[in-house]
């Protein structure tokens, strides 16, 4: 089955995308357009030959839906001092709000922007049920917030839906969001605001979109997935860096299905001392632009 992969980045991750994107071209079956979600001052960033070679289309995140933007975000974010955390709620909003986007199509893949699929990955078994990756994370505020959007009794599963991916059906999505603005009496491009509305102050991580958009589906579609495992590897970055090469990213391979190499994570020596002085370059380079 066909779909599109949904890409939000902020400028800090511009340069492990492109990195990242060659990979998904190539190892992530049934890839139509790559869409990226950034800010429009970054659209410099990519060449046009960039963007035709590997049918990258990049979309302003401040003009993709109406009503949804970074200043709107973190203004309903300021009464409870949460400001701070414009960025990651921001994005989130985005990759739910991609359904109703003009450029949704049946089904599209959420993929992290510092995580690279490094073996052949299929996101639909042969019944056409979209594969689910469990994980054993689990935080507390994530479900007080479902509970609070959807005024509801729904039933939580055994294991947690936070991975670094998720395949969205664009209809169950939109349901999803009807239902949410519907409940708190808003517009649909609007949805956002019911879980603003709803954020306990103080606390980070009022929100995640992969946890609310599973337990939703689990509930209602439970026919529509299956689970199954990928060997997944977050700690990537401390061992080579985001200057990791074709060479190490298949020697991660025999052991791995994806690896991620998160921002925090610089490994030791002279790999780390170069990845600095890169994150250094890369905040000049934004500065300057």
């Amino acid at each position: 089955m066909k779909y599109d992969v949904v890409i939000p980045v902020s400028y800090k991750d511009v340069a492990i995308l492109k990195k990242n994107i060659r990979y998904i071209r190539h190892n992530l079956i049934g890839v139509e357009t790559i869409y990226v979600l950034l800010n429009a001052d970054l659209f410099v960033r990519f060449s046009n030959d960039f963007l035709h070679n590997y049918k990258v289309t990049l979309i302003d995140e401040n003009s993709m839906l109406e009503g949804l933007d970074f200043v709107r975000v973190k203004e309903s974010l300021k009464d409870i001092n949460l400001s701070h955390q414009t960025g990651w709620y921001f994005q989130q909003f985005l990759k739910m709000s991609f359904a109703l986007s003009q450029y949704a199509k049946k089904h599209y893949l959420v993929w992290d922007s510092d995580t690279i699929p490094v073996n052949k990955i299929s996101f639909f078994d042969k019944d056409g049920k979209v594969c689910i990756n469990p994980k054993k994370e689990h935080h507390e505020p994530y479900f007080y917030m479902i509970n609070s959007l959807f005024k509801e009794d729904l039933r939580f599963a055994p294991y947690s839906f936070i991975s670094e991916h998720m395949m969205f059906s664009t209809s169950i999505m939109k349901e999803l969001l009807e239902s949410v603005a519907n409940r708190s009496s808003l517009p649909l491009y609007q949805w956002w605001n019911a879980v603003t509305r709803n954020f306990r102050p103080n606390i980070n991580q009022n929100f995640s979109e992969f946890e609310t958009y599973g337990t939703y589906v689990y509930n209602k579609y439970p026919q529509c997935f299956t689970l199954r495992t990928l060997n997944t590897f977050r700690l990537g970055g401390m061992l080579f860096g985001r200057l990791v090469t074709d060479e190490e990213l298949s020697m991660l391979s025999i052991d791995f299905d994806t690896v991620s190499f998160e921002r925090g994570h610089t490994p030791k020596g002279l790999r780390g001392l170069a990845t600095k002085i890169m994150k250094v370059v890369i905040e000049l380079q934004h500065r300057m632009q």
